[in-house]
Order: structure tokens, then C-alpha cells, then sequence
């Protein structure tokens, strides 16, 4: 940030292969105890497989900068980069690397400032750019930043941007229509020239990156149905502010990005998909879309100032950790208002130094000394008593003030929260207060943020399963409430019908522990039930209409994160329930549990096994145990169960009063990854699995076995262009079996399902 900048020159030369990279680097003037590091390997891993599968086209790869000295005091290196989407990788697509391709300086204050010269050969065929010098064959470019941007593919198109002079796009064949239009019309938009190469890259956990003179794009940016794209244009428009403004820095042109880019979709007028989101949190799709933090992008379609990305793999990130500038922004916007944030931005975008920027915006002189240090882990807790507000901030005691926005009473004020605890004393009681209610701050939790306390209540009713070959539709219905923000407890009420019972209403109190999977869910579930439910006479015969009360309690224990195509976690459970038919000796009770676990070879391979097993006792066969249905065993018929008289004149299945079932299911992944458009949707995805299930049953004391054969076809697309979506059937075969009445038939059982059979 204050260090003379020294220079290093680099001849490089990339393989035919568009993964490898051999040169030669000399440094001149570098400070003294400055260390040449291999940057791939501080690359992190994603914490899950959700993220795995948007990391790695494969199995994980990590790739390495191999760094030889020379007599005559050069280095000479040779990179392999990973298999990897995203700013820094090598795939099908090409070769692309946001940096980290070659040996990076690293000094005591972090990244240094560089004057660079950098040589490039590129192989026959492919078109590439370092920096903004974009072409074939040999390319050169000097300038000064924190690291060198090389992207290159095969079958390569450099288009003229429209509306845009100066401004680039790198595409792999033809570029993306839409996001060329949408890329010349964002940057004829923006208050300052812009400079540089927009590259159309294979990114899946974010929408953009961006170097001093290159902005990343995904190739997925504007994949999303009719009348969305403005979702994306916020992300577009901070990437072409961050990428294009020949800005050394990274928190300068993060802050600068992140100013050009709202100037650019203010002057749109173009709707906040935040907002818009918000009026529909009612939805529990969308509730959970906006909390668990699990869509593709999720920062950059709701414009966050933090990252939810738990990837840190930029450059900046991992060796010059600090505030990201969008979060920088946003603060000295709330404090001090928009105008004076906007001098700043445009100060530093014109290439002024931070202390002429900040003199200029009539901002303190130390102001952005707090941004260039690394975010602290932290909360928040507020209290209000009588007229008094009282923020305490846990965090560090070494850590900066923060920049704290509060909402009293609708009218907006701020405060510098210092760790500890700051008050705020008013004339009067207030008859609201919310924290940082444009979340700009970082913080472990939400819970809290807003006096009086926040609720939010979801309202949703679906198909849950369709039995093609009993022509059985099987319905659901929820109502939620939870405190805003609250990732522990859920109150639930619901609606549903089974082969047992004609319809049912429940009730129930849901608590999660454990550490958070994603921004919602946790593994330990403790959950409570108590309903009452119409018993079916199609399933067995009542006297008369029945009304049965049941009460259950349960646990789950459950690990996995990627619900699309979990490559490893395990899942544990118990449950106990108890009920009766009131003012009549009919009780029962029931008892279960199951495991399941998933192991994976390959990820477009995996293996999971589950167990199951039921103990039920009651008089009447409605609260004994099925044999047959997607919830059992899928080969044998959901039926009507059949009565105690020896013949029947329709088809029914025994109940039973133990169960214990095993199910085996191999899954493989022949697609993944696409990008198929359809009318609403895009196809990513397409799943085969086949699995054997075996049965072990007591029926009326009598042991029963069966065993069947289980196919399925299950794909997924990304609904609207931002959520994932799946949708399945499943065939079933009875195979083998003894004491049951079944037919061996080429017609399986089939049943429609949404997402994974289990």
C-alpha cells in the first residue's frame, strides 16, 4: 500500500496441454525477506460436497508452482494448475488464472505492489490475454498491480464490446449473447472510461473475480428466465468497476468497483432482487432460499456486502486478508452518506492514492486504515431498556471500530461500535429498533438484531409423491414461524394424507443444534409432534369415521450438506410415538430408527446405504406398519391392508408389527455441469441409479422376507435460472420373497419423486 513498488519481469511459455505453464521470473529491488510461495498450494478446499461440486468438474485436484533458482539469481518455475472451475484452474474450457500461475512475492505486509513485465507464448490455436493485451501468439504487457491475470482457450473469440471503447470480451467460440449485450450495455453506463478484457470463464460458486485489468464472468451470468436478468446486472456491473480500472490495489478497486457499479445500476432504476425477494418470504422456497445460503451466487444475486462464499481462494484473500470493499462501501455510505462515498470512489477509480482520495472526499485521514486489516469473527447483541439502546459488539479487544447502522423508529443513525458496548440514549422509548438493518455488518449470528423481535411465517402446499402404478397422489401442507434469523428453533403446523390416513393435521416444535451446515441447518434435530388424523376405511375398515390422536418425539442426526448429490455424510435417527382413538380402548405405540451413510469413490459416483427398522402395537392395522410404498420397500404395491376374514375381493398387502428393511443404492452422474436453456429452466444435471432392498417382517407372528430390484432416472435443472430443482422416478421389481402374495411381472412399481429417493 505505502511500499515503492519493484519489478519483476517474466518470460513465460504456456503448455500444449492449457494446464501447464513453464517461464523464468527476475526480480529487481524486492524487499528485503520477501518470500517466493507456491500460491496453489495455500488454495483452500470446500468445506462441503454442495461446493465441491461447484469447484471441481472431477475429483479434487490442487495443481502446484514448482520454483527452481538460477545462477544468475532468476527463478525458474513450472505450473500445473488444478482441475478446478473457477478465477484459477484448468478445465475443458481453458486455462484460467485470476494470478497464481507463477511464484507469488509475498512480503511482511502482504501482496506487494509490482511493476511487472510479463511475456507470454501462447500455443498454436489458442487465443489468450495477460492483463488487457489480448491476442495470439506472443503476447507482453507491463503494468503495475498485485498479480498477473492469464486467461486462454482454445477456439478462441476476442469481440469488440459495444457502446464500450476500450473493453474486450474473451469468449471460448461464440460469446454468450446475452451477456455480451448486457456487458456492452452496463459498461456504456459507467461514470468513468473503462479499460480491459472481460473474460467469459467457468465459474460456479461466484458470478465474477477480477485482477487490476481483467474481469472474470461466469458463463452461467444471464442464464436465468425472462425479466430476471436484472438479478445479475449488480454483480456484472461491481465486476466491470473492479476489473477495468488498472487499479494496483485490492481493496482500492474493490471499493472502487463496488462504487462504479452501484452508480451503474442506480442509473438503470432496475428492481433490488433482495427486496423483491422479501415480499415473498412468506414462500417457504424462498425463505429458505434468502437464509440457507445454498443457491449458486447467493451474494451475488442478493447484492450482499459480505461474501457467503466460505471458499477464499483469491489471491487478496489468502495473503493480504482484509475488509472486502464492498462491506468498506457500504459502511462509509451509511455514515457518511452516499455523496461523500461516491468522492471517494471516484477518486480512487481515477487513480488518486487513498490519503488524496480521502482528502478529497473531506473523509478522515485514517479511514481506510481499517479496512485493510482482516475481518474479525464477531457479534452482535441488542438490548433496549426504557429509552435507552444498548449495542454490545463481541469481538477481539484489539479490533477497529466499526461503522454500526441503527433504525429507530424508521429515521437512521450510526454509531462507532468499539468492542464492549455502546449505548444510546434517546428522549423517549422507542417503539422499534433494527441492527444493521441492510446487513453490513459480519456476523456469527442475526438473532437479536431487532427490538421488538422479528418473525418470519412461511405457507406452502405440495405434491410430495406420486405412486404411478396405485395411482396414489400424496399431498402436503406447512405453516412455519421461527424468530428472524433463527437457526435453532421452528414451530411447524401441517397438512398431509397417507395410504392410512384420509387426511391429517399436525403440530410440532422443531430444535437444531450443532455447528451450522450451511446458513440454515444444523445436524442434531430434536423434533416433537402431537396431531390428529382421519383414519382411511380404503385402507382398512373403522367403525365408523375415526379420529385418531397421535404424539411423537424424535431424533435426527444428519450430515449431509448437497441434497442434489451427496458425495459423503451420514444420517442417524429415532422416533417414538404414542396415540389412540378417544373414548375407545384403541391405543397404540411405535417405535423406529435408521441409519445411512454415503460414501463416494468418484464424484460422479456414490453409494448409499440405508437401514430401517419399526416396531408397532395396535389394534388396528392403520398404526401397524406397511410392507410396501416409497416410504418401505418400493417393489411391493402400497395396498389397502388386508382384513382378518381368510378371502378378499380386492388386492391388499398384510401389515406387520416389526420391520426391518435394507436398502443399497448405487448412484452415477453421466451429466453434470450443463447449461441445457429450456423455457423456464436450464438442464444441469442427470442421474441413473439402480439398488437392491431387502425385507425382514413379522406378520401376525409370522416372519416375512422379500427382495427387489430398484432402477431410477433422476435430473435436475436450475429453476428460473437460480435455484436447483429435481425431479425423478423410480421402477421396482419384487425379486425374491416368502409369506407375502406377490406377482412377478415385467411392470414395475413406479413412483414419481421430487429429488433423491432417499
Amino acid at each position: 500500500m505505502d511500499a515503492e513498488p519493484f519489478t519483476i519481469e517474466v518470460r513465460a511459455t504456456v503448455g500444449d496441454d492449457l494446464r501447464t505453464i513453464d517461464g523464468t521470473l527476475r526480480a529487481r529491488g524486492a524487499p528485503e525477506g520477501t518470500d517466493w510461495v507456491d500460491p496453489l498450494a495455500a488454495l483452500p478446499d470446500p468445506p462441503s460436497d454442495l461446493h465441491a461440486n461447484r469447484t471441481f468438474p472431477g475429483r479434487a485436484s490442487h495443481g502446484s508452482v514448482i520454483t527452481t533458482a538460477l545462477p544468475d539469481g532468476s527463478l525458474a518455475f513450472h505450473t500445473t494448475l488444478p482441475r478446478r472451475w473457477g478465477p484459477v484452474g484448468a478445465t475443458g474450457h481453458g486455462l484460467f488464472a485470476n494470478g497464481q500461475w507463477l511464484p507469488q512475492p509475498v512480503t511482511e505486509d502482504g501482496l506487494p505492489i509490482v511493476d511487472w513485465t510479463v511475456t507470454v507464448e501462447l500455443p498454436e490455436g489458442v487465443t489468450g490475454t495477460v492483463e488487457r493485451v489480448a491476442g495470439v501468439g506472443t503476447l507482453t504487457w507491463e503494468g503495475r498491480s498485485d498479480r498477473v491475470a492469464l486467461p486462454a482457450v482454445r477456439r478462441g473469440r476476442l469481440t469488440p464490446v459495444d457502446d464500450a471503447d476500450g473493453v474486450t470480451f474473451l469468449s471460448r467460440g461464440r460469446p454468450h449473447a446475452r451477456l455480451l449485450r448486457e456487458t456492452g450495455r452496463l459498461a456504456s453506463l459507467s461514470p468513468i472510461e473503462l479499460d480491459g478484457t472481460v473474460v467469459q470463464a467457468p465459474l460456479r460458486r461466484s458470478l465474477w473475480a477480477a485482477s487490476s485489468e481483467v474481469a472474470f464472468v461466469s458463463d452461467r451470468a444471464f442464464r436465468v428466465a425472462p425479466t430476471l436478468e436484472f438479478i445479475h446486472r449488480p454483480a456484472l456491473a461491481k465486476a466491470l468497476g473492479t476489473g477495468l480500472l488498472h487499479l494496483p490495489d485490492a481493496l482500492d478497486r474493490e471499493l472502487a468497483g463496488a462504487v462504479v457499479g452501484h452508480e451503474i445500476t442506480d442509473r438503470l432504476h432496475g428492481l433490488d432482487a433482495d427486496r423483491l425477494l422479501g415480499v415473498f418470504r412468506w414462500v417457504p422456497q424462498i425463505n429458505g432460499l434468502l437464509a440457507s445460503q445454498r443457491i449458486a451466487f447467493y451474494s451475488d444475486v442478493l447484492d450482499r456486502a459480505w461474501s457467503a462464499d466460505p471458499v477464499r481462494e483469491d489471491l487478496a484473500e489468502i495473503w493480504a486478508p482484509h475488509v472486502p470493499g464492498s462491506a468498506a462501501a457500504a459502511a462509509i455510505g451509511d455514515r457518511y452518506g452516499d455523496e461523500a462515498l461516491r468522492e471517494l470512489g471516484m477518486a480512487l477509480a481515477s487513480g488518486d492514492p487513498e490519503e488524496v482520495a480521502l482528502r478529497e472526499a473531506e473523509l478522515p485521514a485514517d479511514l481506510l486504515l481499517r479496512y485493510h486489516q482482516p475481518a474479525v469473527i464477531q457479534d452482535y447483541r441488542l438490548t433496549v431498556v426504557d429509552n435507552v439502546i444498548t449495542v454490545e459488539r463481541m469481538a477481539p479487544p484489539d479490533a477497529p471500530p466499526e461503522i454500526v447502522t441503527l433504525r429507530i423508529d424508521g429515521e437512521r443513525t450510526t454509531i462507532d461500535a468499539s468492542p464492549g458496548t455502546s449505548t444510546v440514549a434517546l428522549a423517549a422509548p422507542p417503539g422499534s429498533v433494527v441492527l444493521d438493518p441492510d446487513l453490513h455488518l459480519s456476523q456469527t449470528s442475526r438473532v437479536g438484531d431487532a427490538w421488538p423481535a422479528r418473525y418470519d411465517l412461511t405457507v406452502a402446499g405440495w405434491v410430495s409423491g406420486i405412486d404411478l402404478s396405485q395411482r396414489r397422489l400424496q399431498l402436503g401442507g406447512q405453516a412455519t414461524l421461527r424468530k428472524a434469523w433463527d437457526t435453532h428453533h421452528l414451530l411447524l403446523g401441517s397438512a398431509y394424507n397417507t395410504i392410512s390416513d384420509l387426511v391429517g393435521v399436525r403440530v410440532g416444535y422443531l430444535l437444531r443444534e450443532g455447528p451450522l451446515l450451511d446458513g440454515l441447518s444444523r445436524p442434531h434435530r430434536f423434533r416433537a409432534d402431537v396431531g390428529a388424523s382421519i383414519l382411511n376405511e380404503g385402507f382398512a375398515v373403522t367403525d365408523g369415521t375415526a379420529v385418531a390422536l397421535d404424539a411423537v418425539l424424535s431424533w435426527t442426526w444428519d450430515t449431509r450438506v448437497s441434497f442434489d448429490f451427496p458425495l459423503r455424510g451420514d444420517r442417524l435417527g429415532i422416533a417414538l410415538g404414542v396415540g389412540g382413538i378417544p373414548e375407545t380402548a384403541d391405543t397404540w405405540t411405535q417405535a423406529s430408527g435408521q441409519a445411512l451413510a454415503v460414501i463416494s469413490p468418484h464424484p460422479r459416483w456414490a453409494l448409499v446405504g440405508r437401514t430401517t427398522g419399526a416396531v408397532a402395537r395396535s389394534p388396528l392395522p392403520h398404526r401397524l406398519l406397511v410392507l410396501g410404498g416409497s416410504g418401505a420397500m418400493r417393489s411391493i404395491p402400497a395396498l389397502p391392508a388386508c382384513p382378518d376374514t381368510p378371502y378378499t375381493t380386492y388386492a391388499c398387502q398384510p401389515v406387520a408389527t416389526e420391520r426391518g428393511v435394507l436398502t443399497t443404492e448405487v448412484r452415477w452422474a453421466p451429466i453434470r455441469g450443463w447449461s441445457v436453456p429450456g423455457i423456464l429452466a436450464w438442464g444441469t444435471e442427470l442421474q441413473v441409479s439402480g439398488g437392491v432392498e431387502g425385507l425382514l417382517a413379522r406378520v401376525d407372528g409370522e416372519l416375512v422376507e422379500e427382495a427387489g430390484l430398484t432402477v431410477g432416472l433422476t435430473g435436475f435443472v436450475d429453476s428460473l435460472g437460480v435455484d436447483s430443482t429435481g425431479a425423478g422416478v423410480t421402477a421396482a421389481w419384487p425379486l425374491a420373497w416368502n409369506g407375502l402374495t406377490l406377482e412377478r411381472t415385467p411392470w414395475p412399481q413406479l413412483y414419481l419423486r421430487f429429488g433423491q429417493a432417499f
